[in-house]
C-alpha cells in the first residue's frame, strides 16, 4: 500500500517507509547486490544474452517508421547519462532506406552497449552477474578437536573477516572455508579468558588487537553460553522435518550465530527455500553474512525485528537460554529469553508450518507454566 507520504510493505517484514527512505532502501539493496533474487539474476542474464532481444528492438524501430520521415528518433538509454559514453541516434527510416542489414544493426547495438557497460563509471557498481555464495558443510567435519587448534581457527577467521570488511567485499569460496571454522568461545572461557593463565597469553593479546574493546568484552561475556550447534544434530532435525512433510518455503533462524543451521541445510531444500536470519552479536552476524550471501540477515535482537505473523513456513534454531527476561511491546507479559524465542517463532509460522528448535531443560522443567498457557492448544 502506498500514498503521498510513502509505502508500506508487509511480507515478510512489515515496514513503513517514506519515499525518501524507500529511495535509500533501494539504493542500499542495489549497492549490496540484493535487489534481485538469485532467480531474477538468472532471468536477467538470460534476457541480456538472448539474441532475440536485439531483433525485437529493431522490429519496434521499423514499426515506428509510420510517423513522419522528417522526424528523427533518438534512442536514449541509461548509459547516455554516464560520462564518456556514446550517444546513438537512429533515424526512423534508416532500417528501411540505407540497406543496412539486421546483422550490421546487431553489431552496432552490441558494440555501444558493451562499451557503456565497460565504462569506468559503471565499474564501481557491483556486477549483478557476480554469484552469491551460500556455504554448505562438507560430509566430513571441518572443526578442530584440540582447544589450541580451535583458538587458532577462531583467530584466523576473525582476521579474515576484518580484512573482508576493510575491503568491503564478499568472501570467496576458499575464504568461506576459513570463516566456517569459527566456533566461538563457548567451552573456552575458563582457560582462554583467564588473564592469570599464561597458556593463551599471546592469543589473548592477538584477539585484543584484532577486535574492539566492546567486541572483546562481549565475546568474553557470551563465552559461558555461546555454543555452536553440531551439524550432525541439525542434519537429524532436517530429516525429521522432511519426514513430517516440509518441502521448502520461507525459513527463519532467529539466533543464527554464524549460520550453522543454513550451512547444514540439504542442497535440495536449499534450492527450495527463501532464508532469513537474525543474529544479535555483530561479529557473528558479519560472519553469517559472509557465509550466507544469498540470505537476508538482520544483525539485531530478535525482539527488534518486525516479521509479519504467519509469514514463515518453518523456524529452526538453537534458542538462547538463561534467566534474561525479554520485553516486547507486542506481548503483554515478559518472557525468559528461551521462552520468548519459542513463542515468537510460533507466532511467525503460518498455519500448518513448523517450529523445530533445540532448547535447554529450562523450557520443560520450569515451574512457571506461563508459556504453555499462552500457546495455542491442539
Amino acid at each position: 500500500m502506498h500514498d503521498s507520504k510513502g509505502i508500506t510493505i508487509w511480507q515478510p517484514v512489515e515496514r513503513k517507509l517514506s519515499w525518501s527512505q524507500a529511495v535509500d532502501y533501494l539504493s542500499e539493496a542495489v549497492a549490496k547486490d540484493v535487489y534481485l533474487s538469485s532467480k531474477d539474476k538468472l532471468e536477467y542474464e538470460e534476457w541480456k544474452s538472448h539474441p532475440k532481444n536485439i531483433d525485437y528492438a529493431q522490429a519496434r524501430w521499423q514499426e515506428e517508421d509510420l510517423s513522419s520521415e522528417k522526424e528523427q528518433q533518438t534512442e536514449i538509454s541509461l548509459f547516455d547519462f554516464e560520462n564518456d559514453t556514446i550517444e546513438t541516434v537512429i533515424p526512423e527510416s534508416e532500417p528501411l532506406n540505407n540497406g543496412l542489414n539486421n546483422e550490421k544493426h546487431s553489431e552496432i547495438i552490441t558494440r555501444h552497449v558493451d562499451e557503456a557497460i565497460n565504462s569506468s563509471d559503471l565499474e564501481q557498481t557491483p556486477s549483478i552477474s557476480e554469484p552469491l555464495l551460500d556455504y554448505s558443510f562438507p560430509d566430513e567435519s571441518i572443526y578442530a578437536l584440540k582447544m589450541a587448534d580451535k583458538v587458532k581457527d577462531n583467530l584466523k577467521a576473525l582476521t579474515l573477516l576484518k580484512h573482508l570488511n576493510s575491503e568491503q567485499r564478499k568472501a570467496t569460496a576458499p575464504e568461506q572455508e576459513i570463516l566456517a571454522r569459527y566456533v566461538g568461545w563457548g567451552g573456552l572461557a575458563n582457560i582462554f579468558f583467564d588473564e592469570s593463565n599464561p597458556r593463551f597469553k599471546e592469543e589473548r593479546q592477538q584477539l585484543r588487537e584484532l577486535v574492539t574493546t566492546d567486541e572483546y568484552h562481549h565475546m568474553r561475556k557470551s563465552s559461558l553460553t555461546a555454543y555452536y550447534t553440531d551439524p550432525q544434530i541439525i542434519t537429524a532435525l532436517y530429516q525429521q522435518l522432511e519426514t513430517l512433510g516440509f518441502k521448502g518455503g520461507r525459513m527463519l533462524d532467529p539466533s543464527m550465530g554464524s549460520g550453522n543451521f543454513f550451512s547444514a541445510l540439504p542442497e535440495d531444500l536449499k534450492a527450495k527455500t527463501e532464508r532469513y536470519g537474525v543474529e544479535l552479536d555483530p561479529l557473528s552476524g558479519a560472519l553469517s553474512q559472509q557465509l550466507h550471501q544469498g540470505t537476508q540477515i538482520q544483525v539485531t535482537g530478535f525482539e527488534k525485528t518486525n516479521f509479519a505473523k504467519g509469514s514463515m513456513d518453518v523456524v529452526t534454531t538453537n534458542v538462547p537460554f538463561g534467566s534474561l527476561m525479554i520485553a516486547d511491546e507486542r506481548y503483554e507479559a515478559n518472557y525468559a529469553i528461551h521462552d520468548y524465542f519459542i513463542k515468537k517463532s510460533l507466532d511467525l509460522v503460518r498455519e500448518g508450518g513448523f517450529v523445530a528448535v533445540i532448547t535447554s531443560t529450562f523450557t520443560m522443567d520450569k515451574q512457571n507454566d506461563s508459556l504453555e498457557k499462552s500457546l495455542p492448544q491442539p
